[in-house]
């Protein structure tokens, strides 16, 4: 089946990093003016701050040292890679407007970006998390007392998850209090990253449920907050929260009892809150359950989320005046031969050839009963790509690659037509094929690696291809 691209009346692009390739492939297809693009980020700030930071974490400072101007390079990119997708896009989407808290605070075009279109919100949901074992069977695992109270960390040891504010709050809390235990699950470090016998770290985990449930409170000290699947998940599961007060955390407020809020980077702050929830009583922890479980019920299952997502989408379409009749996706068949064994040009109809994912293209010379060769139609697709017409080219070099498929040449023109196409991935797949066949050519195999690691070719130096 193929979608008819002129029925495209929107499309919701998730990632600022997908946005360019996004926008280049409607404009190859000259829809770009016509379709509501509709942009949706996943980071708690601008993308930029959150790559850069994964881009250099971990890295010696030697290294940071000698690097600083690839690393301005790509910081200069990802600034142009964002601004481009905020500026082009027609509608931004976001979860709640708490959402938005870190733009606002370390982007100072921000306000004018969302000033100038409109912004819609949809709150998101997931599936409840599953439990395979019982509270009390996984505190008996882990040898931790029944009335003990259990705080987790769950997600990466990293600054931005606030996995250093846990650590230190933690060490306070277990020098005052001999009934509190601390969980830190996600990551395997050689060394732990306190020494007590009340704090355990556990490596990735398949069952993050398991520890939701038997934790007393779920503990959130991010530096940033978009709308984190972890916070619905603890809600899921009417885990208690002690949350930085900061982003999408603040949606719920006023919305549950169970959640008890500090100051955001402050370790103090958050140790205060962790003495203050080992007071609370177990009749309070009840209820702080039974609230948050409800909230999740009333707001964030798949089906609330779908329902609302659909209503958000409905109401931008209402406000973009987009016609029902105009949301129908067209769809056209895909016709596969019958007993053709060898493609024809200028069929009635486009015919793919057996084996192979391609058509070849109708309208072109030589006549409907004229069998296509390889060397014919490789002449011919230069021919059409001298002349503009690229698609058209790349069905007849797919036909060329297919009647001689040892010909690496033939499979390097065609992932060159096929990138300038902006189809990439299929571009990738022939590059590979004819490095398999000729593999100790580097011309091929640094074209390959350039197409395949486009970021990483920004900061290298590469030689002009010379197929």
């Amino acid at each position: 089946m193929k979608i008819d691209v002129r029925k495209i009346t929107s499309v919701h692009i998730h990632g600022a990093y997908n946005f360019l390739p996004v926008y280049n492939f409607l404009r190859l297809c000259g829809i770009e003016n016509d379709v509501v693009k509709i942009l949706t980020t996943h980071n708690p700030w601008k993308p930029e701050f959150e790559d850069v930071f994964h881009f250099t974490k971990n890295r010696p400072r030697e290294w940071l040292v000698q690097n600083e101007a690839k690393i301005a390079g790509y910081r200069h990119f990802l600034r142009l890679r964002d601004d481009f997708a905020f500026r082009m896009s027609d509608a931004l989407f976001f979860p709640s407007e708490h959402s938005m808290e870190g733009y606002h605070q370390d982007w100072p075009e921000f306000a004018e970006i969302a000033a100038s279109k409109p912004i819609y919100f949809s709150v998101t949901g997931t599936e409840k998390k599953a439990v395979s074992l019982s509270a009390d069977a996984m505190r008996a695992q882990h040898g931790i007392p029944a009335n003990a109270r259990v705080f987790l960390h769950l997600g990466r040891f990293i600054p931005m998850r606030g996995f250093d504010l846990y650590v230190e709050a933690a060490k306070q809390v277990l020098g005052r209090d001999p009934n509190a235990w601390f969980l830190a699950v996600g990551e395997k470090q050689d060394k732990p990253s306190l020494d007590h016998p009340r704090w355990i770290e556990v490596p990735f985990t398949t069952a993050p449920g398991n520890y939701l449930n038997l934790a007393d409170a779920c503990v959130i000290a991010n530096r940033g907050s978009y709308f984190d699947l972890s916070m619905i998940e603890a809600l899921s599961l009417g885990t208690p929260l002690v949350s930085a007060k900061i982003g999408g955390y603040k949606y719920l407020e006023g919305r549950t009892d169970g959640v008890l809020y500090f100051e955001p980077g402050s370790v103090d702050s958050l140790t205060d809150a962790l003495t203050r929830f080992c007071q609370l009583s177990p009749e309070t922890l009840t209820e702080w359950r039974r609230s948050n479980a409800a909230l999740y019920e009333r707001e964030m299952t798949p089906q609330k989320f779908a329902t609302g997502y659909q209503d958000t989408i409905d109401q931008l379409y209402a406000d973009f005046k987009i016609r029902p009749t105009d949301r129908k996706i067209v769809r056209l068949p895909f016709e596969l031969p019958r007993d053709e064994t060898t493609p024809m040009l200028n069929s009635p109809r486009a015919t793919t050839a057996p084996g192979t994912s391609f058509a070849a293209p109708a309208g072109l010379p030589h006549g409907s009963k004229t069998p296509v060769t390889a060397p014919g139609a490789a002449k011919l697709a230069e021919e059409l790509e001298q002349k503009g017409l690229l698609q058209a080219a790349a069905d007849l070099y797919r036909t060329a690659a297919y009647l001689d498929p040892k010909r690496p040449d033939l499979r390097r023109k065609l992932a060159e037509v096929l990138i300038r196409l902006g189809n990439r991935a299929e571009a990738i797949s022939h590059l590979e094929y004819a490095s398999n066949l000729i593999p100790n050519n580097r011309n091929l195999q640094k074209r390959l690696a350039k197409i395949k690691h486009p970021i990483r070719s920004l900061f290298t130096r590469s030689e002009p291809f010379k197929g």
